[in-house]
């Protein structure tokens, strides 16, 4: 069994996921403003695909994102770290939070891979969606927090945010207030309903399978029904009725099992190569199977 503690927060740098620091400090010097050294590195304990580290300086905080070490055989089109920049960078300023995005470097000369610095968010990542510790109304809060913030990443007009090309035509301290959306790697355009029932699919997945709130007393825990949180998405977008999204729910949820699946088999590879970003990516794999299992059940019934 996992806890939080296995997800949040920083540990240090492994050997693996290492680079030259005083390149960086100095690349950093010359291209984010107000950058002044001496930096002090960590690894963040969450996220299972390109490695992310903590910045700490004397004066400031920064996020750094990079592809996976040189080393490691990467499909051509995943871990595209520039497509992260440019979607955070794209969509500052809208209704979608998202951090500030500092500086990108492509030239993988400097530290061995290409990344990007980002503003550090203070705030909190809950990775079990039954929220333990907080009160019924505090869970509402959050979950009616989440959908808010979906429902504006799919009103976004995003041609007139830069990200007209982008494709083929996740918290505050203390408030229930979304404060970041991170880890964009899967981003792209697409169908909204796509990306809301995979954002949706926690509803129908037991936890004991992976990270998911199927059979649970719902009520008791303050948070919402699956219908009624599809139906206050519908009132927010205005982009479906309730009734035609639960006529193709089957349908979305057998193809976001099953993708799901894949991205766990895919982590699954690299705990076998040794190239995972978390010490948690071996329990994260162990998903593959139920999810695949659950996906080929809602695919019999669509």
């Amino acid at each position: 069994m996992s806890s939080p503690e296995d997800f949040t927060g920083t540990r240090p740098v492994s050997a693996q996921h290492a680079f030259d620091e005083g390149a960086l400090g100095a690349w950093l010097t010359h291209h984010v403003e107000g950058f002044t050294g001496p930096l002090a590195l960590e690894s963040f304990k969450g996220g299972q695909s390109n490695p992310t580290y903590k910045l700490s300086t004397s004066d400031a905080t920064y996020v750094l994102r990079t592809k996976p070490a040189a080393q490691a055989l990467l499909l051509p089109s995943a871990h595209a770290i520039e497509r992260e920049f440019k979607v955070m960078h794209g969509l500052h300023g809208t209704e979608v939070p998202v951090p500030r995005m500092l500086a990108l470097c492509e030239d993988e000369s400097v530290i061995g891979r290409a990344f990007y610095v980002m503003e550090f968010m203070e705030g909190r990542v809950f990775w079990d969606q039954s929220l333990p510790g907080l009160s019924p109304p505090e869970r509402a809060a959050i979950y009616d927090e989440m959908n808010r913030v979906i429902s504006s990443l799919h009103r976004v007009a995003y041609a007139e945010h830069g990200l007209g090309d982008f494709g083929r035509p996740g918290i505050h301290p203390t408030q229930p207030r979304v404060i970041a959306v991170l880890d964009w790697e899967l981003s792209t355009l697409g169908h909204p309903l796509a990306d809301f029932s995979y954002h949706a699919m926690a509803w129908n997945i037991a936890p004991g399978d992976f990270r998911g709130i199927h059979g649970l007393d719902l009520a008791g825990l303050g948070i919402p029904d699956q219908t009624s949180y599809l139906a206050r998405y519908c009132e927010r977008t205005g982009l479906v009725s309730l009734q035609d999204l639960q006529a193709d729910w089957n349908f979305y949820m057998a193809y976001n099992l099953f993708r799901m699946a894949a991205i766990l088999q895919g982590i699954a590879k690299r705990v076998e190569d040794g190239t995972a970003a978390s010490a948690q990516a071996l329990r994260a794999a162990a998903g593959a199977r139920p999810l695949a299992r659950l996906g080929w059940q809602f695919a019999q019934q669509a």
